[in-house]
Formats: C-alpha cells, structure tokens, sequence
C-alpha cells in the first residue's frame, strides 16, 4: 500500500518545492504561502495568482482571475455526473 502512494508522494512534494519557490521569488511570506495552499486547492490558480501577485496587480482582479480559472472544475464534474 506504501509502495502504492510512493509516486503520488513524489509528485506532490516535487509540486509543493516549486510551489513553494516560487512563492518566495513572489514575495509570500510562509504564512500566506500555506493559507493559498488551504483556501485556493488548484495548482493552476496558486501560480496564476503568485504571478499577478509579483506584478502589483489589484486582489479582486487576482480572485476574479483565480475564480474563473477554477470554474473548468464545474465543466469536469458536471461532465462525470451521471
């Protein structure tokens, strides 16, 4: 069963070093880094938003943007709904 998770394991600690640079080249601080990574669960939205971030770009433009960039999960599970 470990054996199982060991490539999951791998994948999101990779994803979660990445991550977790680049949020410090944006500016975050340890705190807001783990607070993105409760509240935003989408990978695609965290890397969006830690770039705008970076850029000064205005909070309600980064949600609208990470909004909308979550809202093809909507698509994906209405597509596997029976």
């Amino acid at each position: 069963m470990v054996v199982d998770a060991l490539g999951m394991v791998v994948s999101a600690s990779a994803f979660g070093l990445v991550y977790g640079l680049a949020a410090r080249q944006g500016g975050l601080s340890i705190v807001e880094m783990l607070a993105m990574s409760v509240f935003v669960l989408a990978g695609a939205a965290q890397f969006a938003a830690i770039g705008l971030i970076a850029q000064g770009v205005p909070w309600l433009a980064i949600l609208l943007l990470t909004a909308l960039l979550n809202a093809r999960h909507l698509l994906y599970s209405a597509a596997l709904a029976p």
